[in-house]
């Protein structure tokens, strides 16, 4: 094994994306930043400035909340690729795009603390990333390491911290540990998915059912919370909710950043701002409090929580997110285009927070039971 840098087993300059209009109808498939995570493009293009995407090709985000975050094109479908992404072909001769692929999102954590130092914006243009230093094994053991993973990959990439990908024993011996110990609590960890699945589709049945045809701007139906930094100690950014879900309860110590602003109130809500992204959480649980978040979040409250998070889970809320957001290549919503968000009138008030709560509490279950899975791998894995 030696360690090279990701410079050292390039075979040409890293290409910037394109920096083009997304459409809601296009020629092209149109990847942007925002659409890493799902892997699943919803907006399209009609030009290409030459920046297709073929399979296998890796890109890693430059700018924004998840700079550093790399994505391998895994479809033989002719996707065009953002001006936030950047092409990087490796020298297939020294090293598999899979393997850095898999070394770089193990070492997501590492590659961040590089994009987050010295700018309020994230940032991890192609000179700092061509800095990253790799462990790289010899080609044909890239390969076995790779054979290991990919029938596990899901798993592989929820627990990537606690896979070792330096020899393929090593490799193996994990992979293996992490199916036998994860495989039972998956199986817990599933019921409550369930459960919670159930209740977000009685959030939005309750909605629908609680609607008038007459439609009011979101922005004058609930209080937007605008609390700056109250000197907590820790950081959730954006990427650490999902819908519904607390996907990271790892707390961050952070240096002051102005992206740190926003202070949360309880019960209430969260919502991203950015557009191709619903990231949706109530703060029904004190111990959030602890946290100040992103300003890529707005923090609401209402005399119906319940009646505006079922709207959040709406496919017309994401189309009008969609058609009201502003900006180009990272665009979303902002206090002004929020009034143009139109939410169904509501045919009673009523007090349901216990449904929210309820939500709460389900996420926090399984968030613990994953927690309990990262405690048993760090006893047995090495």
């Amino acid at each position: 094994m030696e360690i090279v840098k990701l410079g050292d087993i390039l075979i040409d300059t890293p290409k910037y994306g394109a920096p083009l209009s997304a459409l809601k109808i296009g020629k092209y498939k149109y990847l942007r930043q925002t659409d890493i995570e799902s892997k699943e493009p919803t907006m399209f293009v009609n030009l290409h400035n030459n920046c297709f995407l073929k399979k296998g090709d890796l890109l890693i985000s430059r700018a924004g909340m998840n700079a550093g975050t790399p994505y391998i094109h895994s479809t033989n479908e002719k996707w065009v690729y953002a001006g936030y992404l950047v092409k990087y072909n490796i020298n297939t001769e020294l090293a598999d795009t899979k393997f850095i692929y898999y070394f770089l999102i193990k070492n997501i954590k590492n590659i961040k603390k590089i994009a987050n130092a010295g700018s309020t914006m994230p940032k991890l243009n192609p000179p700092a990333a061509k800095k990253i230093e790799i462990k790289l094994p010899i080609l044909v053991e890239q390969q076995a390491i790779i054979d290991i993973i990919e029938p596990f990959e899901k798993i592989f990439l929820k627990f990537k911290d606690l896979v070792r990908i330096d020899t393929i024993e090593n490799c193996k011996k994990d992979i293996g540990l992490l199916i036998d110990i994860v495989e039972p609590f998956e199986k817990i960890k599933e019921i409550f998915c369930k459960k919670k699945i159930w209740l977000l589709k009685i959030i939005k049945n309750m909605y629908e059912r609680n609607s008038r045809n007459k439609k009011v701007s979101l922005n004058s139906f609930v209080n937007v919370i605008q609390r700056k930094y109250e000197n907590q100690k820790y950081y959730v950014d954006t990427s650490s909710i999902g819908v519904s879900s607390f996907l990271s309860r790892e707390k961050i110590s952070i240096n002051k950043k102005s992206r740190a602003n926003l202070t949360v109130e309880i019960n209430s809500i969260i919502f991203s701002k950015m557009n191709g992204q619903n990231k949706i959480y109530p703060i029904y649980d004190k111990s959030l409090l602890e946290n100040v978040y992103s300003t890529g979040f707005y923090n609401v409250t209402s005399n119906n929580n319940l009646h505006v998070y079922g709207f959040l889970l709406t496919n017309n809320f994401v189309s009008q997110k969609t058609n009201a957001s502003v900006g180009t290549l990272m665009s979303g919503l902002n206090l002004q285009s929020l009034n143009l968000i139109n939410i169904n009138e509501q045919k009673e008030t009523y007090n349901n927070d216990f449904i929210l709560e309820y939500l709460c509490i389900i996420d926090k279950i399984i968030s613990k039971i994953s927690d309990i899975i990262y405690l048993l791998m760090e006893k047995y894995i090495h």
